[in-house]
């Protein structure tokens, strides 16, 4: 539930996202609040949680140190719990003015929580805020997976590309090597000989969850 917002971007009292302005839109803040505290037909991890969102970052994505620097102390004024920072630099600086003010928030009594960013695994790959002395800085781990790929082509032109599955979608017995089929849009019509295949669609048309379930009623093995 959203409580409270201000937008440091605009200068106002409304934190929405970028929107109208093409590839500069924006909504990762959106989807981060969604996770956290979601509490419609799907849930966040604390769907009772409050929400107070500060909106630092402008089209693209991309802000100054000062308005990060006010979202925080709004934080801290407005004396909220926890403060996520889903956002980062490529500068590996503890001592950078938000890596600093995010030690202040938590000696406040804040959880403050940001991101690690994504240039690992290399030395010097974190950075600001997620190399603040006292916050929880949070990143991504791939552990050793065996992920089911495809192989096509001949020759030079031999490509292999990982497979994954569709969230939700039962678990793939594949041992070796299947059959592989082109299932068009996945509408009905395009699938009549895939029993025991794996078949690959393109996007469009019908929801993911549509095609999904047109191949699985035709008989199709992923």
């Amino acid at each position: 539930m959203l409580i409270e917002g201000e937008d440091l971007v605009d200068g106002d009292e409304d934190p929405m996202e970028t929107k109208n302005q093409g590839d500069l839109d924006t909504l990762h803040g959106t989807h981060v609040a969604g996770i956290i505290a979601a509490n419609g037909k799907m849930k966040g991890v604390a769907p009772e949680a409050e929400i107070y969102a500060y909106r630092a970052l402008g089209p693209g994505g991309a802000g100054d140190t000062d308005q990060v620097l006010k979202a925080i102390e709004s934080a801290m004024k407005d004396k909220v719990d926890v403060l996520n920072l889903s956002l980062g630099n490529n500068v590996n600086g503890p001592d950078l003015p938000i890596s600093l003010a995010l030690n202040k928030a938590v000696e406040s009594g804040i959880v403050a929580v940001t991101s690690n960013g994504n240039s690992g695994p290399a030395v010097w790959t974190v950075g600001s805020p997620g190399t603040a002395e006292k916050a929880i800085s949070v990143g991504a781990s791939t552990p050793p997976l065996r992920v089911p790929y495809m192989i096509y082509g001949l020759g030079s032109k031999k490509h292999q590309s990982h497979l994954t599955l569709f969230q939700g979608s039962k678990k793939w017995n594949l041992t070796f090597s299947e059959n592989v089929i082109y299932g068009g849009l996945g509408n009905e019509k395009d699938l009549k000989d895939v029993r025991d295949k794996i078949v690959l669609m393109e996007r469009g048309t019908l929801t993911f969850q549509q095609k999904v379930s047109n191949a699985e009623k035709a008989g199709a093995k992923g």
